[in-house]
């Protein structure tokens, strides 16, 4: 396990996230607005949003 969290921005686009995981091999994103966490995304979350289109 890391010690080190991976953030996404919520402006972010969900496919820059999809991208930043596979990257780095996590499966769980912190969501940060203005410096605050406003959530987390995971990877089943970007899956259930693909699976909708």
């Amino acid at each position: 396990m890391t010690d080190r969290g991976h953030i996404v921005l919520k402006n972010n686009r969900l496919k820059d996230a999809a991208r930043i995981m596979s990257k780095n091999d996590v499966h769980d994103l912190v969501v940060m607005e203005g410096g605050n966490i406003i959530g987390i995304l995971s990877a089943m979350d970007i899956v259930k949003v693909y699976g909708e289109e």
